[in-house]
């Protein structure tokens, strides 16, 4: 090829690639993302309540035999830790024995 050719090809590429580049930009600041779509979702299937206040926290316990911290997730009712969220993780705490 000849080297007027190859630098006008090389040419109408950079003008292209700025060109997409700055229409991405543009589509995105004028027409991007809505935060009021995140918030348009309808659930498929509607779950009763108790099963909607269950939530799962982690407890760590010191374990003797390896000198680690090991974790245990429990799932509790999540109104539990609304009233008295230190007391309830005491209490769950506390029951674990070995």
């Amino acid at each position: 090829m000849n080297k007027k050719i190859k630098m006008y090809l090389i040419i109408l590429f950079l003008i292209l690639f700025v060109g997409g580049i700055g229409y991405l930009v543009y589509v995105n600041m004028y027409f991007g993302n809505d935060s009021e779509e995140l918030y348009d979702h309808i659930p498929e299937e509607i779950l009763p309540d108790d099963e909607l206040r269950r939530t799962v926290v982690n407890l760590y316990f010191f374990n003797l035999d390896s000198g680690e911290l090991m974790q245990e997730p429990q799932t509790i009712d999540s109104i539990e830790l609304l009233n008295n969220p230190y007391q309830r993780l005491i209490e769950l705490l506390l029951a674990r024995t070995y």
